[in-house]
């Protein structure tokens, strides 16, 4: 499909359609199906909690499915957090600002270090997580808000972003490692509200190739 032949409307109503047209025709990523099943996920519902074991590519695809949001509907926002600064700027973000820049059609509007505004009710941000405080002044009707590493992230802060889904446009995507028993990551696979999808080594495709 050539999607510059498209209006913004037109582009928008594809990608809500297909999102995986936005990975194929816009960014040219990569991706896979336990990835694709994911991003069918957030799209279709409300809440979504992704585990597995490392290197899988789930920020990978996260920051991926944040532009994909991000570029689907007018007025959109798009909030992340992450246990430390660290971690959102050097990982989720680093992801963002790559796919961005490698777009294969180039993407409207230049992305920061941490932030992308398309305007001053359009955009993308990262939010400490250490206080609850920081998510309480944030709404759109059209909201995705990603958690990474979920497993470390204070329960105050979660319970602060379940606050902000108060409509079914209102997304939450939870992903890390099911490393510590315990606390709301733990308990999403347990929450009849998520979708839950657990990603094993012996899901990967080079686990598959290498006829392991």
């Amino acid at each position: 499909m050539d999607v510059k032949k498209l209006s913004i409307t037109e582009f928008q109503q594809t990608i809500q359609k297909d999102p995986l047209v936005f990975f194929d025709s816009v960014l040219w990523s990569t991706h896979w199906s336990k990835q694709d099943e994911i991003i069918e996920a957030v799209m279709k519902h409300q809440r979504v909690t992704v585990k597995s074991c490392f290197w899988v590519g789930k920020t990978y695809i996260s920051a991926r499915i944040a532009l994909l949001f991000q570029y689907a509907y007018t007025d959109s926002i798009v909030i992340t957090t992450a246990p430390t600064f660290r971690q959102v700027e050097n990982v989720l973000w680093r992801e963002l600002r790559n796919a961005h820049k490698k777009a294969k059609i180039p993407l409207w509007w230049t992305m920061l270090k941490t932030k992308f505004e398309i305007d001053e009710r359009w955009y993308m941000l990262w939010l400490s997580s250490d206080k609850e405080e920081n998510f309480q002044w944030f709404h759109a009707e059209h909201q995705l808000n990603i958690v990474d590493e979920a497993g470390w992230v204070n329960a105050a802060s979660l319970w602060a972003l379940e606050a902000l889904m108060t409509s079914e446009w209102t997304k939450l995507l939870y992903i890390g490692n099911p490393i510590v028993p315990m606390w709301w990551f733990y308990d999403s696979f347990k929450d009849d509200s998520f979708v839950k999808i657990s990603i094993s080594v012996f899901d990967t495709p080079n686990f598959k190739i290498n006829n392991i």
